[in-house]
């Protein structure tokens, strides 16, 4: 490679290394891992320096887990921040995670939070046997195997688990500090030796002479801690109620007393797990049969929460608390503000609830009711709009459809089916109300014409009688203004005829006469003159 290749790549590495460098250095460094004690909490100030000039900006991600809190305090005018970690409540070990940001860079601390334990020694338990530690909690080795250990630890509640070589298990009970260490197990002998530490140096260890796995077969059931509820999964463990240890491939059977529901029946699994869904329905409380060969079988009743007419009330309470409707006008007005206003069936307003509205043309948005439960919005197009509620962890609303109108109409005519503006007395008239697209504006009003009272049902008015002159007066509704038609009688329609006809008739009278006249003239007198010729003498 020649030298002008080689100062190449070197400039190239150097941009590299600048471009991806960070824009500030922190001393001392941010830890990623701490450790501390139930007792101790963490404070440590840190001083960031920037680089040409950079502003700095510090930003709280992950401040809390369990009982521990974080806390930053930054002074910009300094570049410094005091970074402390804290307990806020009783000691929960465990590990915890951390967040915060220096402008872009996120910074992530793991916290391993652990009791201040004693060492209280190290026990030999055989499969079977127990030991209890300070009468506080007691632990059990259910099985032994080559680097395993499968225990059972009885404190407020059972709880089983494994444990393998080296491993531990940490729990508190009765407000003290336990943990169980596995340093080594022995298939061949049934045995393992476990390390016993406690947040109480002076509890005392108590091995028991009893063998868990030879006891007198007694079955009973463990409810885990919970509650039976109707509609829930019922959910129990098949135990040997002389000690506590799990019994497996037990059949389970749920009978209900009023024989309505259909029996539930299983066979518990290999830890003696069981479990299936109660009906709604049961009125009264169950009966949980146990059999198995060897053992004595078991049969109990076993209490619902609460009665039958407490859970039919709590649900109806829980529907009406979590079914959304919507309350808004029944008609929507082209552009003019409509709100709505989204609530649960006993009226309190739901905000954040997701409501979906579907124009005439199909397209859709999306509104978030407010605190109070409001939307508004102004419809820009006629038609019918599909209007629909969701949120979860609520039944969603039903489908609404409401039409959205132009609020104009026109009063239209009718007489014999024909629409005219020119009325005679007696004419039959049917006033329709329509819209600008010719179609019936479906109101249901109650109008006045002259002194009579005339109904609208769904935009289309009772027959009336043209008498004379009125006016047909239709009041606001529905966003509708006022609208007014006025009936005129054509003046003197009939007469007017009659008129015509008559001058028609005394005309062709006339002509008729004149011509007969002319035809056949009357005699006239004639005057004659005599002359007497003579011969004269």
């Amino acid at each position: 490679m020649n030298k002008r290749g080689l100062t190449t790549i070197i400039c190239m590495m150097t941009l590299l290394i600048l471009g991806f460098s960070s824009a500030y250095s922190v001393s001392p460094t941010i830890p990623s891992s701490i450790s501390l004690n139930c007792d101790e909490s963490y404070n440590q100030e840190f001083t960031i320096t920037p680089e040409s000039g950079e502003a700095i900006s510090l930003t709280p991600m992950v401040i809390s887990d369990d009982n521990m809190q974080m806390a930053i305090t930054y002074t910009s005018s300094t570049n410094h921040f005091y970074l402390s970690l804290f307990q806020t409540s009783n000691c929960i070990p465990g590990d915890k995670q951390f967040s915060f940001k220096i402008n872009d860079d996120v910074k992530n601390i793991g916290v391993n939070v652990s009791a201040d334990l004693f060492e209280l020694g190290s026990i030999t338990l055989s499969e079977g046997r127990s030991m209890d530690i300070g009468g506080k909690i007691e632990f059990s080795v259910l099985t032994s195997g080559d680097d395993t250990l499968r225990y059972m630890i009885e404190c407020e509640t059972s709880e089983e688990g494994i444990l393998d070589v080296g491993e531990s298990y940490d729990v508190i009970c009765s407000g003290e500090s336990f943990r169980f260490e596995l340093e080594d197990s022995f298939s061949d002998l049934d045995a393992s030796i476990i390390k016993v530490f406690s947040s109480e140096s002076g509890y005392a260890i108590t091995k028991t002479d009893t063998d868990l796995n030879n006891a007198e077969c007694i079955l009973g059931i463990d409810t885990l801690g919970a509650k039976v509820k109707r509609g829930n999964i019922f959910a129990i463990k098949t135990i040997n109620s002389n000690n506590n240890h799990y019994v497996d491939g037990v059949s389970v059977t749920v009978l209900d007393q009023t024989g309505d529901e259909s029996p539930i029946s299983g066979v518990s699994s290999n830890i003696g797990f069981f479990s299936e869904r109660l009906a709604e329905e049961y009125e009264q409380d169950i009966i949980v049969q146990l059999e198995k060969e060897g053992c004595e079988p078991y049969t109990n009743v076993i209490l619902f929460e609460s009665s039958y007419s407490d859970y039919i009330e709590d649900k109806t309470e829980e529907e009406l608390s979590k079914t959304l409707k919507l309350d808004m006008d029944s008609l929507f007005i082209m552009g003019q503000e409509t709100t709505a206003t989204v609530t649960n069936l006993k009226g309190a307003a739901i905000e954040t609830a997701v409501v979906k509205l579907t124009k005439p043309d199909d397209t859709t948005f999306e509104i978030i009711t407010s605190e109070s439960g409001l939307i508004k919005f102004t419809p820009e197009v006629a038609g019918l709009w599909k209007i629909q509620v969701t949120k979860d962890n609520y039944e969603t609303s039903d489908l609404y459809e409401v039409q959205s109108i132009s609020g104009e109409y026109d009063i239209i005519a009718l007489v014999d089916g024909d629409e005219t503006s020119r009325f005679e007395k007696g004419d039959k008239i049917v006033f329709e109300l329509r819209d600008s697209n010719d179609s019936i504006v479906t109101l249901d009003v109650e109008a006045e014409y002259g002194n009579d009272k005339v109904e609208f049902v769904q935009g289309i008015s009772e027959e009336v009688d043209f008498v004379s002159d009125y006016e047909l007066t239709i009041p606001e509704i529905n966003g509708y203004d006022e609208e007014d038609y006025k009936t005129r009688k054509v003046e003197g329609s009939s007469n007017f005829i009659y008129w015509i006809l008559g001058i028609a008739v005394i005309l062709i009278i006339f002509v008729v006469v004149s011509r007969a006249k002319g035809a056949n003239p009357g005699k006239k007198k004639v005057n004659k003159m005599e002359v007497q010729l003579g011969t004269q003498n």
